[in-house]
Protein backbone atom coordinates (compact mmCIF):
# COMPACT_ATOMS: atom_id res chain seq x y z
CA UNK A 1 0.00 0.00 0.00
CA UNK A 2 2.59 2.21 0.93
CA UNK A 3 4.26 2.60 -2.68
CA UNK A 4 0.96 1.67 -4.70
CA UNK A 5 -1.74 3.12 -2.18
CA UNK A 6 -4.31 3.66 -5.59
CA UNK A 7 -3.77 0.02 -6.91
CA UNK A 8 -4.68 -0.88 -3.37
CA UNK A 9 -7.11 0.58 -2.59
CA UNK A 10 -9.08 0.37 -5.95
CA UNK A 11 -8.07 -3.82 -5.52
CA UNK A 12 -8.74 -4.69 -2.12
CA UNK A 13 -10.08 -1.36 -0.60
CA UNK A 14 -7.52 -1.61 1.96
CA UNK A 15 -6.89 1.84 3.72
CA UNK A 16 -4.55 2.29 6.48
CA UNK A 17 -7.25 3.23 9.29
CA UNK A 18 -9.24 0.97 12.15
CA UNK A 19 -11.18 -1.02 9.44
CA UNK A 20 -8.07 -2.37 7.77
CA UNK A 21 -5.64 -2.76 11.43
CA UNK A 22 -4.93 -5.91 12.96
CA UNK A 23 -4.49 -4.41 16.06
CA UNK A 24 -8.14 -2.42 15.89
CA UNK A 25 -9.86 -5.99 14.93
CA UNK A 26 -7.78 -8.08 17.69
CA UNK A 27 -7.42 -5.83 20.82
CA UNK A 28 -9.25 -3.11 20.55
CA UNK A 29 -7.88 0.42 21.93
CA UNK A 30 -7.89 -1.10 25.44
CA UNK A 31 -5.44 -3.41 24.39
CA UNK A 32 -3.31 -2.08 21.52
CA UNK A 33 0.25 -1.37 21.30
CA UNK A 34 0.02 1.86 19.44
CA UNK A 35 -1.43 3.91 22.28
CA UNK A 36 0.44 2.47 24.36
CA UNK A 37 3.93 2.85 23.13
CA UNK A 38 3.15 6.39 22.16
CA UNK A 39 1.39 7.45 25.80
CA UNK A 40 -1.65 8.64 23.84
CA UNK A 41 -5.29 7.19 24.69
CA UNK A 42 -6.06 5.90 21.28
CA UNK A 43 -3.89 6.61 18.15
CA UNK A 44 -4.55 10.42 17.37
CA UNK A 45 -1.68 12.09 17.32
CA UNK A 46 0.50 9.07 16.84
CA UNK A 47 3.12 7.57 13.25
CA UNK A 48 -0.22 5.65 12.67
CA UNK A 49 -2.51 8.50 12.56
CA UNK A 50 -0.49 10.48 10.57
CA UNK A 51 0.32 8.69 8.18
CA UNK A 52 -3.52 7.89 8.01
CA UNK A 53 -3.95 11.33 7.50
CA UNK A 54 -1.66 11.73 4.44
CA UNK A 55 -3.65 8.60 2.92
CA UNK A 56 -7.00 10.50 3.22
CA UNK A 57 -5.21 13.81 2.11
CA UNK A 58 -3.73 11.69 -1.22
CA UNK A 59 -6.97 9.75 -1.83
CA UNK A 60 -8.95 12.97 -1.98
CA UNK A 61 -6.54 14.52 -3.95
CA UNK A 62 -7.33 12.41 -6.51
CA UNK A 63 -4.28 10.41 -6.13
CA UNK A 64 -2.18 13.12 -7.64
CA UNK A 65 1.44 12.72 -7.41
CA UNK A 66 2.02 15.96 -5.46
CA UNK A 67 0.87 13.85 -2.40
CA UNK A 68 2.13 10.76 -2.91
CA UNK A 69 5.43 11.87 -1.41
CA UNK A 70 4.25 12.92 1.58
CA UNK A 71 2.55 9.97 1.94
CA UNK A 72 5.24 8.13 1.61
CA UNK A 73 7.51 9.78 3.95
CA UNK A 74 4.13 9.57 6.73
CA UNK A 75 4.13 5.77 5.85
CA UNK A 76 7.79 5.15 6.12
CA UNK A 77 7.31 6.56 9.55
CA UNK A 78 4.32 4.66 10.29
CA UNK A 79 6.41 1.17 9.27
CA UNK A 80 9.21 2.24 11.60
CA UNK A 81 6.85 3.42 14.51
CA UNK A 82 5.16 -0.79 14.36
CA UNK A 83 8.17 -2.27 13.58
CA UNK A 84 9.43 -0.59 16.54
CA UNK A 85 6.38 -2.05 19.21
CA UNK A 86 7.19 -5.06 20.88
CA UNK A 87 6.20 -8.62 20.32
CA UNK A 88 2.96 -10.02 21.43
CA UNK A 89 3.19 -12.35 24.29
Amino acid sequence: MRDDAKGAWETWNEAPGPGDCAFCQKLGCSRCPIPKASGQDHCLGTPYNEAQNAWVDYKNSGWDADFELYWQVKADAMIAFLEGLPDES
